[in-house]
């Protein structure tokens, strides 16, 4: 893995542009009690961007990112914090059945669906989540998941072909995909 971007601070900041292709990661630790937080916005914009990390505790944590392009981060910290944005070399991918997990923001390996699957999710607390179906250039399909009170939950996607799916939670989730034969479908309460 290539190192395309190393910072760190005290104090929060906004990147000098970097230009990525199309597997990357977000790689941070935050050491503090306040704040923190990294969006990556495209360089040509002023747009928010997409929010891949926000705590107000100490930590660590990586986010894979699929879409190339020339970005920005903004990073909000108040205490020492560090921010490394890797080249990943291959986008990953998974085979169903799968489950992933993660926290706040992130996306998932692709995988390749040949017929209707069945996504189970659930979340850490019953906050914003949000499960979106991308296509390979990561612009949004379908939102599959739009919930603000439901601790968990699943839904079909008569969707086939490679699959990309974006996650933007509140706390930590977990996502299992399987394909569906058809028969009746029972989320859990």
């Amino acid at each position: 893995m290539d190192t395309i971007l190393r910072v760190e601070g005290t104090v929060s900041l906004t990147t000098p542009r970097f230009k990525v292709d199309d597997s990357w990661s977000i790689n941070w630790t935050n050491d503090g009690r306040t704040l923190f937080s990294v969006q990556v916005i495209p360089a040509k914009t002023d747009a928010f961007g997409d929010l891949v990390v926000s705590t107000v505790k100490p930590g660590k944590g990586q986010a894979a990112m699929y879409v190339p392009g020339t970005y920005v981060l903004r990073i909000i910290g108040s205490h020492h914090w560090k921010v490394t944005v890797r080249d990943l070399a291959t986008r990953p991918s998974v085979v169903l059945p799968a489950r992933l997990t993660g926290s706040g923001f992130g996306s998932s390996p692709m995988f390749v669906a040949d017929g209707p699957w069945l996504l189970e999710w659930s979340q850490a607390r019953d906050a914003r989540f949000i499960v979106e179906r991308l296509d390979l250039a990561e612009n949004v399909t379908y939102g599959l998941v739009h919930q603000t009170e439901a601790p968990r939950g699943c839904v079909v996607s008569p969707a086939v072909g490679e699959q990309v799916l974006r996650v933007v939670a509140e706390g930590g989730w977990e996502l299992r995909i399987s394909g569906w034969d058809g028969g009746e479908v029972v989320c859990p309460l």
